[in-house]
């Protein structure tokens, strides 16, 4: 029978004690300065339980151990400061809630696809009533087939030039 042993945040048994091994190695080589048990909330146990931590608020969260730097300008800091402080966050909270955002935000914004739909509607009517020329409405649902059939192909293109048009930082 193999002996248990317990770290805080996890059960493992000696069969697992390689892995945890090898694990503290490479959380104490990614993250220098930092006690790698302290991490091993992280680590799964035989059943599958991911600990949890209280938010004080009654709700459980997945704890954070893992963080992402970046070096900023004094007048960026103050920027950001600002806008976490306008919606009465932290700035550090602020930041992860708006990187998380924009990290899994679709490339396809239905939004900004309407109103590209809009817009080729819109040139598609006026072209030929600006040369004099009468609507019909088989020309109406033609124009409203055609843009309902290109308009993400159309905005991907638009945002494709805009994205190419803008400075980078």
């Amino acid at each position: 029978m193999q002996e248990a042993v317990s770290f805080p945040g996890a059960n493992l048994n000696n069969a697992h004690n390689l892995e945890v091994s090898r694990l503290l190695d490479e959380n104490s080589s990614s993250c220098p300065g930092t006690d790698a048990k302290k991490h091993l909330g992280a680590v799964k146990n035989m059943s599958g339980f991911e600990p949890q931590q209280h938010t004080g608020r009654g709700r459980l969260r997945d704890n954070r151990s893992r963080s992402l730097g970046t070096k900023l300008t004094l007048a960026e800091e103050k920027e950001m400061a600002r806008a976490a402080a306008a919606v009465g966050k932290s700035a550090s909270e602020w930041a992860r809630e708006v990187l998380l955002r924009e990290a899994r935000r679709s490339d396809e914004d239905p939004l900004f696809i309407e109103l590209i739909a809009t817009r080729m509607v819109l040139l598609n009517l006026l072209k030929p009533l600006a040369m004099g020329q009468i609507v019909s409405p088989d020309d109406f649902i033609r124009i409203s087939a055609s843009v309902r059939s290109d308009k993400r192909k159309v905005a991907h293109e638009i945002q494709q030039q805009y994205t190419a048009a803008a400075p980078k930082e």
